[in-house]
């Protein structure tokens, strides 16, 4: 049987898998936490105001969530797209903000103006 390392802890794991299958290791939910902080990171100083001023606003009361505007859906993300522009946001659905993505393409000012070189 041949071994790969998990990518969450480096210990051998039967090929195929990515993660250690022990109970309270939570090697694949470490993994996906680093990698998403390293994602993050790349974002412009624009997009994360963005995000931070939306939910205080929606936290706060003073932004209200509307339905998605293409299907109607109740359960809804803020989507920007120019992320300049912080309280400009369209209320999309998760499958029609992906759907927007795959279609345009990230926000204006997406992310940090050294990734774009």
């Amino acid at each position: 049987m041949l071994f790969n390392p998990c990518k969450g802890c480096g210990d051998p794991i039967p090929e195929g898998l990515k993660y250690c299958d022990v109970p309270n290791k939570r090697c694949y939910s470490a993994y996906e936490n680093a990698q998403g902080r390293k994602r993050h990171a790349k974002f412009s100083p624009e997009r994360k105001r963005a995000s931070n001023l939306v939910w205080t606003e929606i936290f706060s009361g003073r932004l209200i969530r509307q339905p998605c505007e293409v299907c109607g859906r109740s359960q809804v993300v803020a989507h920007h797209d120019d992320y300049a522009k912080p309280l400009e946001v369209r209320w999309l659905c998760i499958s029609h903000h992906r759907l927007h993505h795959v279609k345009f393409g990230p926000g204006k000012n997406a992310f940090a103006a050294e990734e774009i070189a």
